[in-house]
């Protein structure tokens, strides 16, 4: 009994190590010595095999479009960054979820949490999702004082 206990914290220690560091950090879709260009040539054919392959999880290829989408067409682009700028320059309202000391405390921490430079970048990082249907965003926690606070944003 006191060796599965011993286990339960070691695991539970590894997996508590795991988390502390970065995991999702910032990725390039496309390599500097690429790959070749996926919209170039696209077929109807082509273009199923790439949305088929993305729905079962191979999203390379369909990241790879996306972005030269962005890059090939210029009104395209415009209407993306317009709507990215749109939600962008909207104000930030938090609102604490009750009348008590601790409600309120929470809703200043969080808007000083978004009054931070960083979170500007946060946000225009998950409205890359506009184009692409989703973002990944994993926040870097400082757990060195009493309240755990952003470090980074990536």
């Amino acid at each position: 009994m006191v060796k599965m206990v011993r286990n339960k914290k070691s695991q539970k220690k590894q997996e508590t190590q795991k988390l502390s560091g970065e995991l999702a950090g910032p990725t390039a879709v496309r390599h500097l010595w690429g790959r070749g260009s996926v919209a170039s040539g696209l077929t109807p054919q082509r273009l199923a095999n790439l949305l088929k392959s993305a729905a079962e999880g191979d999203t390379e290829a369909y990241l790879t479009l996306a972005e030269e989408m962005e890059e090939r067409d210029p009104h395209y682009s415009s209407v993306l960054r317009t709507r990215k700028m749109a939600v962008a320059s909207l104000p930030v309202t938090v609102v604490a979820g009750g009348e008590d000391s601790r409600a309120q405390q929470c809703a200043q921490d969080i808007h000083r949490l978004m009054e931070a430079p960083d979170f500007g970048d946060l946000v225009d990082n998950a409205l890359d999702a506009l184009g692409k249907g989703y973002s990944v965003n994993e926040i870097m926690w400082d757990r060195t004082g009493v309240k755990w606070e952003p470090k980074a944003y990536s």
